[in-house]
């Protein structure tokens, strides 16, 4: 039996650090008088030097201009500390939803249900493959994020692969590809999930997905709709016919347990919404690695 990699500490502290960021944005959110704020500035600050040896230098510059821009901040603005304080806990924000989702991306990742879902959404045959791959791509965008594109991306090609003519091989792993790029995409605007959201509504103040919910879905479905449209109106014309596919050894039901998990978030979710309020990134926040521990 191989022996398990180790870790190298550096990597242990860090992911000590990010669990512990995590736990006081939560603590923040909920007690914002309690000193969880600060305590979770000191950690990311400390998370920083430890990557800053770690990352390429490309990537050292964003935290050079982090470190110029708080000079800066002393240097010319009265109320310095409470600017640097506010850059501090967005960033604070930012690392526990990146970890929080990163919780539920492991966990979902890692399902044979799960990937049994996602590998009968991509054998599905020319007619509703496109809208199933870009409807699942939404689906799995909800959980897993980024890592949508690549659970859905390989078992799509994997099985397109095993198709013995290139000129369809090609054409399909083409479309397929695109359909799950473009599902992806289309939950950006509106998905409490996605990156996009958290970080907008938590750099701009005042800004709320409640408000914004039902313009953000329209855009969502404008960008899956016109995807679907160029699918259709720039469709392959193929050299020869197209051999008849075999039967589908799955049924829709393999979809049930992605269904479940996303009908509990939502229902999570949207009960302490209406019991508490509070801006839904930070419920989202709270309840993504319960439900991925579950």
């Amino acid at each position: 039996m191989p022996a398990t990699p180790s870790i190298p500490h550096r990597d242990r502290l860090a992911g000590l650090l990010l669990i512990g960021i995590t736990v006081l944005v939560i603590v923040r959110a909920w007690f914002p008088d309690s000193g969880a704020g600060s305590a979770a500035s000191v950690l990311v600050i400390t998370l920083l030097l430890i990557f800053g040896f770690q990352v390429r230098v490309s990537r050292l510059a964003f935290i050079l201009v982090g470190a110029l821009l708080s000079v800066s901040s002393f240097l010319t603005l009265a109320d310095w500390q409470a600017s640097i304080a506010r850059a501090l806990g967005t960033t604070a924000f930012i690392a526990a939803f990146f970890t929080a989702l990163s919780t539920l991306r492991n966990a979902a990742g890692t399902s044979q249900a799960i990937l049994r879902c996602s590998r009968f959404l991509s054998q599905q045959p020319p007619g509703r493959r496109y809208v199933a791959l870009t409807v699942g791509g939404q689906l799995f965008a909800l959980l897993l994020n980024y890592g949508a594109i690549t659970l859905l991306g390989s078992l799509a090609t994997a099985d397109a692969r095993d198709e013995p003519n290139v000129e369809i091989r090609n054409h399909r792993i083409r479309r397929m590809l695109l359909a799950i790029q473009r599902g992806f995409l289309s939950t950006l605007p509106w998905s409490p999930l996605s990156f996009a959201v958290a970080i907008s509504t938590a750099v701009i103040p005042g800004a709320s997905l409640a408000e914004g919910f039902l313009p953000c879905l329209v855009n969502g479905v404008v960008i899956a709709g016109t995807g679907w449209l160029l699918d259709t109106l720039f469709k392959p014309r193929l050299s020869s016919p197209a051999p008849p596919r075999g039967k589908l050894t799955d049924t829709w039901f393999s979809v049930t347990p992605l269904l479940l998990l996303l009908a509990l978030l939502a229902v999570v979710v949207g009960s302490l919404y209406l019991a508490t309020g509070m801006r839904i990134v930070f419920l989202v926040l709270l309840s993504v690695p319960l439900i991925a521990l579950g």
